[in-house]
């Protein structure tokens, strides 16, 4: 098998775990983490996150800032997404090792400007607008791609006394 070829899936694949799923759904704050061949490691921040049928994840990335770390995660698929939600600071770690690099379009991605606007939500309390958002969101049609992968660890990395922790990732 090539080296960023997923995994095949089962049609009927595990669900994600309820809470997990329901975290998704926030208003979050997105980055992708991978590395290079050689090691070293590349960040770049998320536009939106999706289930996929199949139980997948999939985040979609602004290009070309995301360009080097999608060039690394199509050499090696490995990936971490960390995700927070601003109002709580509750902050999820999600690895996989099967990460695939495509290029997106809005047709793919029907729920982004709801990500958008429940992220807007979110940070609002703080004094931040949708200027903010736009600014940290909105991306051209041409310029999205998606890293899609199958979860095989999460974390809890919410500041305290669980910071660290497995967590449940399937029903």
């Amino acid at each position: 098998m090539e080296p960023n070829t997923p995994a095949p899936h089962p049609t009927s694949a595990r669900p994600l775990h309820p809470d997990l799923q329901a975290f998704l759904r926030a208003g979050l704050s997105i980055h992708v983490g991978g590395r290079t061949a050689q090691g070293l490691p590349l960040l770049n921040r998320g536009i939106a996150v999706q289930v996929t049928a199949a139980q997948q994840l999939s985040v979609l990335l602004p290009t070309p800032t995301a360009m080097a770390l999608l060039d690394a995660l199509r050499e090696v698929p490995l990936v971490a997404v960390v995700l927070c939600q601003p109002s709580n600071h509750h902050t999820v770690q999600i690895k996989g090792r099967d990460a695939l690099v495509a290029p997106a379009s809005v047709q793919d991605w029907p729920h982004r400007l709801a990500h958008k606007q429940r992220f807007t939500d979110e940070i609002r309390r703080f004094g931040f607008d949708d200027t903010f958002a736009s600014a940290w969101l909105d991306v051209r049609t041409d310029q999205m791609h998606s890293v899609t992968f199958t979860p095989c660890g999460a974390w809890n990395q919410t500041p305290g006394p669980g910071a660290g922790r497995p967590m449940e990732l399937f029903a």
